[in-house]
């Protein structure tokens, strides 16, 4: 055992492996985490088709019986509480994920009919998906954007998923969109949402073919419309799901950003002594093998 005490804000991937090579190295760890249980993104963004509930919960208590305290429900978002943890331990590491949704303009998120898909997701893996009526549209392209689909699919729900892209550019992996379409979700591709607004039966979305064009870093892109090709969609209710950033406002805040993220090393350090910082809160990769590797990293 060594005396020295590392914080780590954020049970995640990235959180949860960097306790798990901390303890190896003997140092004393407190894992600080914001919900109710650990898992991050891997518990409430993963659907448990794709990430069994029984080998999460195994791994997790492998790692906490290691010896690490860990403190629940307890979120450091004031800078007098991050200055106690700072105080109270010799390093802290940064791994709170992307919590902040990103969100369609000119969509009404206040409507019944319109729901944010990383909530919609949370629920569902919980065990109580929102009532949204039969039919849904999901609008993105990405993992998560697919596991909503499937999920509301499995959950007996008729889905359409509306992406910009055309199918071979969709940033999810392509056996994920070949098992959606195989499991009956329909694909407009290559289609942007205009508007959307209630009806007698449900919502009327207004559409219109474009062109993307992907740019040279991960989440930059154009696109333009292609004249004359409006359309109409029907459904229930729209579940969005394009994305997340980092919520950086109310995390360490003496620490610099690099954009949307925190600013990091080659070794996850920031430019603040003794705080590091991993996962998506420090990276673009969004892939949860990439956040253990930063916790180890770090």
């Amino acid at each position: 055992e060594r005396d020295e005490r590392v914080a780590i804000v954020g049970g995640g991937p990235a959180g949860l492996s960097a306790a798990y090579q901390l303890r190896r190295l003997g140092y004393r760890v407190t894992l600080v985490e914001a919900q109710d249980t650990l898992g991050g993104l891997m518990r409430h963004g993963i659907p448990s088709y794709r990430l069994s509930r029984e080998v999460l919960d195994a791994e997790i208590a492998r790692i906490v019986a290691l010896g690490v305290d860990v403190r629940l429900e307890e979120k450091p978002d004031t800078p007098d509480a991050w200055a106690a943890l700072r105080a109270a331990h010799d390093a802290v590491l940064i791994a709170t994920g992307a919590q902040a949704t990103k969100r369609l303009p000119g969509l009404d998120y206040g409507k019944p009919w319109v729901a944010d898909g990383a909530a919609w997701l949370a629920a569902a893996n919980a065990g109580a998906p929102p009532a949204l009526g039969r039919r849904l549209v999901v609008v993105g392209g990405g993992s998560a954007a697919l596991d909503v689909a499937r999920s509301a699919r499995r959950a007996g729900h008729v889905v359409t998923l509306l992406a910009l892209e055309t199918r071979a550019q969709l940033p999810a992996q392509a056996e994920e969109v070949e098992e959606a379409l195989e499991e009956g979700v329909a694909l407009v591709e290559g289609s942007m949402l205009v508007a959307a607004r209630a009806n007698g039966d449900g919502v009327r979305i207004a559409c219109t073919r474009v062109r993307f064009e992907p740019g040279t870093q991960r989440g930059r892109f154009s696109v333009t419309r292609v004249d004359g090709s409006d359309f109409e969609l029907h459904a229930d209710a729209i579940v969005t799901s394009i994305g997340q950033d980092a919520d950086l406002a109310t995390l360490a805040p003496d620490c610099p950003a690099d954009g949307p993220l925190l600013a990091v090393d080659a070794a996850q350090a920031t430019s603040v002594p003794g705080v590091w910082a991993g996962g998506d809160v420090a990276s673009l990769a969004r892939f949860v093998t990439d956040a253990i590797g930063q916790g180890k990293r770090a």
